[in-house]
C-alpha cells in the first residue's frame, strides 16, 4: 500500500508520542509497524540533514560579499566596528 506524506508523518509523531492509534483498519499492526519505524529512521534522518545544512549556511559558509568569512564571524567584525 502506498501512503501519502502527510499520513506518514502524523504516524511518525503519534509513534513519537508513544500513541498507537495511527494504524488504520484492516491492517494488522505487526505488519504495519516495521512501516512506521522506517518512517520515524527517515524523517530523523532528514531532520539532520536540515539542520546541519541550516549550521552550515549560518556559521560556516564563505562568501565574497561578507569579505570572505563566514556569515557569523562577519556580523561579530561589523558589531565590534559600530
Amino acid at each position: 500500500m502506498k501512503y501519502d506524506w502527510k499520513f506518514k508523518l502524523d504516524c511518525v509523531l503519534k509513534y513519537k508520542e508513544g500513541k498507537r492509534d495511527f494504524i488504520p483498519i484492516g491492517i494488522k499492526r505487526d505488519s504495519f509497524l516495521p512501516h512506521v519505524v522506517a518512517w520515524v529512521k527517515t524523517f530523523d534522518d532528514l531532520y539532520k540533514a536540515v539542520d546541519k545544512y541550516i549550521n552550515y549556511y549560518n556559521n560556516e559558509r564563505i562568501k565574497s560579499k561578507t569579505t570572505w568569512m563566514p556569515p557569523s564571524k562577519f556580523r561579530e567584525a561589523s558589531m565590534l566596528s559600530l
